[in-house]
């Protein structure tokens, strides 16, 4: 139990493993005799010979593993008993003891050859001493293997006790303090005072729209089939040291049939999302939140961990294709599309007109004209905007869809940038055959948002 105590059990027998003779005829069992000239048995059955040496069969030799002349047993003049001892009757030393011969000490007061064997005595006080050492060792070892057990116990329980006692007393970390049973009832499109734990806000929700695509030029489409877009006004209004995060997945919406949605952290690309605020005293924040559902009628609301802290009724319009004339300006809503453009003057030229750089395989090309106007405050600081071949396809009636292509001189896609100009013209063109149809305006995510019809040549 050294390992439990730190120290080894001093009494622990260590030497030679002890043995015994096993006895014959009632003869008890005599003790093993460590030293290398000991007495062999006699288990007083029969008479035997003497065994120990006499002048007619002395000891080995030096050149045998047996002590040498100087340490040479007894001669012939000090031998051993060769008388026959009765059968059950202990063998009794009559002759001196052996020079060198180990001795055994008296047990419990009986002398050598009065009732006790030494050999006996010996081993008796040897088992006493090893049953002492083993109920001890037991003893140490079962309390060394309860006790971890009972401190291991106790200290659970505490814990338990403690954590018990301290729920009460521990805020939570993603709450805001305790909601309102009621929460505040908005109105769209009217600024309402919210709280929100230890601060206050005035929010303004706007009319919401379902959008059938993702924002424009984005390819992150819906997984359910459309997205809920409202755009939001937060100014904080408090003076609290400590302000709470409003994140995206804060605003929850419930339809009026179907599950609860939380906000989207990437709602198909629509910008700007406001997916984090920590409003300084004073500070407003204006942007959308987002919800991938094709629901358009239900409830927002701005909950917590806490509870519901406001909700506002909602019924969102949904934008369908825009259907354009030709020479008119178009604004599509759909994905919030941040620009207007215009489609004129539709014509159908053939391989051999100077426009014309790239052979068409069908013979003939489309070619119209556009014109594109930046929405006012649709470009931030470091975005862009851009309007590609890819954007534009060409379906004939009763044909299969064209893609924009430039073989024509002056047909290319429209890029802005900040600083630059808001409005740009351009070509688009189509190889295909001259025959009606319609024209379309198609977003990253393969949605259309806005159409022209094409007459006939």
């Amino acid at each position: 139990m050294g390992w439990l105590f730190g120290k080894k059990d001093d009494d622990l027998y260590r030497g030679d493993a002890p043995a015994s003779s096993p006895g014959f005829d009632g003869v008890q069992p005599t003790v093993y005799q460590r030293g290398t000239a000991g007495r062999p048995y006699d288990s007083g059955a029969t008479a035997t010979s003497n065994p120990y040496p006499t002048a007619s069969a002395p000891y080995p030799t030096a050149s045998a593993p047996y002590p040498t002349a100087s340490a040479s047993y007894p001669t012939a003049s000090a031998s051993y008993p060769t008388v026959s001892v009765g059968a059950g009757q202990p063998y009794v030393q009559t002759n001196p003891v052996v020079p060198g011969q180990h001795t055994f000490p008296v047990a419990h007061g009986h002398a050598p050859g009065t009732g006790v064997p030494p050999q006996l005595a010996a081993a008796l006080a040897l088992a006493q001493n090893q049953q002492r050492v083993i109920k001890r060792t037991l003893t140490r070892t079962l309390f060394g293997f309860f006790m971890p057990l009972l401190l291991v116990g106790g200290l659970v329980v505490v814990g338990f006790v403690a954590v018990g006692n301290l729920q009460d007393g521990i805020d939570n970390p993603f709450g805001s303090g305790s909601a309102p049973d009621a929460p505040f009832e908005g109105v769209v499109g009217t600024p309402g005072e919210v709280t929100l734990g230890e601060n206050s806000y005035t929010i303004t929700i706007e009319a919401a729209t379902a959008q059938p695509s993702a924002a424009w030029g984005s390819y992150a489409s819906a997984v359910s089939g459309g997205f809920l877009v409202i755009p939001v006004t937060l100014t904080r209004t408090d003076t609290a040291a400590r302000v709470s995060q409003i994140s995206w997945f804060d605003w929850q919406f419930t339809p009026d049939s179907g599950p609860v949605v939380e906000g989207a952290l990437i709602a198909g690309g629509y910008e700007p999302l406001l997916s984090t605020l920590n409003l300084a005293v004073g500070e407003s924040a204006t942007g959308l939140v987002a919800f991938d559902t094709t629901a358009s009628v239900g409830s927002l609301s701005l909950t917590t961990y806490d509870g519901a802290w406001a909700q506002w009724p909602i019924t969102a319009a949904a934008p369908g294709v825009a259907t354009g004339a030709l020479g008119a300006p178009v604004h599509p809503d759909a994905a919030l599309v941040p620009f207007t453009l215009t489609v004129a003057n539709p014509r159908w030229v053939g391989a051999g007109d100077p426009a014309v750089f790239v052979d068409p395989s069908s013979g003939t090309l489309l070619v119209l004209d556009v014109s594109v106007t930046v929405d006012e405050g649709a470009l931030a600081t470091t975005s862009s905007l851009s309007i590609a071949n890819t954007n534009w396809q060409f379906v004939p009636d009763g044909g299969a869809p064209a893609d924009a292509t430039i073989g024509v001189n002056g047909a290319s896609g429209l890029t802005f940038t900040p600083g630059q100009p808001t409005t740009a013209s351009t070509l688009i063109a189509f190889d295909t055959v001259p025959s009606p149809g319609t024209l379309n305006l198609i977003n990253s995510d393969g949605s259309v948002l806005a159409s022209w019809p094409v007459p006939a040549p």
